[in-house]
């Protein structure tokens, strides 16, 4: 289900000019197009949502529409990606209409209308549902980890290099970056932090399972009707990376969704089983990339010039929450975060 809308200020020239040609593009002969209401999403207030009616074939469209400001720089850009993604069998919402700018492209997608396969996992009522939905929402992540990213994706890694070379690459540059910030702050956070890359320099990865990692793979961003998956959302975090990458944080994500504790476990352990069943790829890494995910989120939310950035979805934007989480993994060393 769609969130109510709110009326608001005048939609942005830009923005109508976009929903137009986007309009023109999938419908030549749309007349009487207007926008009813527009308003940004609370989660990502880089994108509005735009709902609009037009003429076409004499019948009356209304529907939703997502129109987003990707940057210049983002490697991993929706524009680029969903395309492909939808080619090879990855349901993903439908890009309808880009617009390069100087700084960037401006991407209008549809707006798909399904609720989260979390929602579905929260109103189950028997203990089957909760498996079938787990089974869903493992094998849909393994059918993205099985893609071949050396021919659709040849930008987001060197093919020509060895995978445990691309990830000490990624590592070497993190760990760059992660001193620096650790270097600006003192006191209880520092010493965490210090741990943590302590803890993460005694665990280095070993062997890698290369591949196309969605990067924010959580129950919201999996739209789900029926046990069947409509659609993968918000790929501007993909990567090639371990696939351990987008597992590490699932008994966060899961605990987040205020599960009863057996059933939480059911859940997790449907999604870890099918999962497994269904990839070739290796997921020993999941503690390894459970803290290295922890630890830079809690450092940018220290962040030293006070701009306070949008936090994990599974953690409120509290510190304490962030490095406490941090702790509890590296406590757990090397036992499988569904066993920790």
């Amino acid at each position: 289900m769609l969130p109510e809308y709110t009326k608001g200020p005048l939609v942005p020239a830009s923005i109508e000019q976009l929903i137009h040609a986007a309009i023109a593009a999938q419908y030549p002969d749309a007349s009487a197009i207007s926008i009813i209401d527009a308003r940004r999403l609370d989660d990502r207030p880089a994108d509005s949502l735009v709902r609009v009616t037009w003429s076409s074939d004499g019948v009356t469209q209304i529907r939703p529409f997502l129109v987003r400001f990707e940057p210049a720089q983002r490697v991993a850009s929706e524009g680029a990606l969903l395309p492909i993604l939808a080619l090879h069998g990855i349901p993903v919402p439908r890009l309808l209409y880009v617009e390069p700018s100087e700084l960037g492209s401006y991407l209008v997608l549809e707006q798909v209308a399904e609720a989260s396969i979390g929602t579905s996992f929260t109103e189950s009522g028997m203990r089957w549902e909760l498996s079938a939905l787990g089974f869903t929402y493992g094998r849909m992540l393994a059918r993205i980890h099985a893609l071949d990213w050396s021919q659709l994706f040849p930008w987001l890694a060197d093919a020509e290099v060895l995978p445990e070379d691309v990830i000490d690459d990624q590592l070497g540059a993190w760990w760059v970056e992660r001193e620096e910030q650790i270097s600006h702050i003192s006191g209880e956070y520092r010493s965490i932090s210090e741990a943590a890359l302590v803890w993460l320099d005694a665990h280095r990865p070993v062997e890698v399972s290369l591949c196309l990692c969605h990067g924010d793979y959580r129950p919201a961003n999996v739209l789900a009707t029926d046990d069947e998956v409509r659609a993968v959302l918000n790929w501007s975090e993909a990567r090639v990376t371990d696939a351990s990458y987008d597992l590490a944080l699932l008994p966060f994500d899961i605990r987040a969704l205020g599960l009863p504790g057996d059933d939480a476990d059911l859940v997790h352990q449907a999604i870890i089983g099918s999962y497994v069943q269904a990839s070739t790829c290796a997921i020993g890494n999941l503690p390894f990339y459970a803290v290295l995910r922890l630890l830079t989120a809690g450092l940018q939310a220290l962040d030293a010039d006070g701009v306070t950035p949008a936090p994990l979805p599974a953690f409120s934007s509290d510190v304490d929450e962030l490095f406490g989480a941090l702790r509890e993994v590296m406590a757990g060393g090397d036992k499988p975060l569904w066993r920790a």
